[in-house]
């Protein structure tokens, strides 16, 4: 997103290797989703929200960023 990436495809090709790059986590998901209904977007244009969780041994992490363009 700081590079000017839009697609969240590749935002989430992005955050995804990110995470499995960590040996200690298995990424359970990772997605662009609207703010408001939660469903997957086509293009981030105003606000997104990434999506993810992980586990990290037998502890599942979800959180959640906000993207702005």
């Amino acid at each position: 997103m700081a590079e000017g990436a839009r697609d969240p495809v590749k935002v989430v090709q992005a955050a995804w290797e990110v995470l499995q790059a960590e040996p200690l986590l298995q990424v359970d998901y990772v997605e662009v989703v609207d703010v408001r209904e939660m469903l997957a977007v086509e293009s981030i244009e105003e606000e997104a929200l990434l999506v993810l969780a992980v586990y990290a041994g037998a502890t599942r992490l979800i959180d959640n960023a906000v993207l702005r363009t």
